[in-house]
């Protein structure tokens, strides 16, 4: 949810429970006291390295923090033994075109700083898919399933490249063509000057015999 600053933020503030934090946040968080759920970032190379969260959810959610924790460590099972009717995304990935990217400041209970940030309005996704958000107990949309939506932007991407590839042979066969028709036209038109050579040759040949008829007439 946001930037690191509006997650560490949050999480002080008491309006998020948990978040992921970046090296230098987790640092942050010891610095001021607050809880640190795990720091792992020493044993394994990740974009992040720690994970904070409330001294009341820890002690409400021992089981929810382990299989966080285990989660985090070895990631989402994403082998295709742990997946069922897998089929190609296909046009289901056109529904990012009618997503409405915006800025926007979180209101000062998520960010007393009110960093600017980018990202999408959940309400606005689930007009969209109702599955690309999460939603609270009250079932309202609160969060955006920024992941799902990367995998549909890939897919849209290499629907893209593709198509360009496609286009490409295309015009270069279209470009082939075209060269070998102009060298097929030169030969023609070659072959045309050559004889257009001849008959003039042709010509003069046969105005010379002419002539010398005429003189040959004209001297008996």
């Amino acid at each position: 949810m946001g930037r690191n600053e509006t997650r560490f933020a949050a999480v002080k503030s008491g309006a998020i429970d948990a978040t992921l934090l970046l090296p230098r946040d987790v640092l942050q968080v010891g610095q001021s006291q607050g809880p640190v759920l795990a720091d792992i970032g020493k044993e394994i190379q990740l974009i992040w390295s720690g994970a904070a969260t409330s001294s009341k959810l820890l002690a409400e959610n021992r089981g929810l923090a382990e299989r966080f924790l285990t989660g985090a460590i070895k990631g989402r099972e994403y082998a295709r033994r742990f997946k069922e009717q897998i089929k190609p995304m296909d046009a289901a990935s056109e529904a990012i075109y009618q997503l409405n990217p915006v800025t926007f400041h979180y209101n000062k209970a998520i960010d007393p700083t009110q960093t600017l940030d980018f990202g999408l309005i959940a309400e606005e996704v689930a007009e969209v898919d109702s599955e690309l958000v999460g939603r609270n107990q009250k079932g309202e949309p609160e969060s955006v399933r920024y992941e799902q939506i990367n995998a549909m932007l890939l897919n849209e991407f290499l629907k893209e490249h593709r198509k360009v590839k496609t286009q490409t042979r295309e015009i270069q066969e279209q470009q082939a063509a075209i060269s070998k028709l102009k060298k097929e036209m030169a030969s023609v038109v070659a072959r045309f000057k050559d004889q257009d050579s001849k008959i003039e040759k042709m010509s003069a040949q046969m105005q010379i015999s002419k002539c010398g008829r005429q003189i040959a007439r004209n001297n008996p």
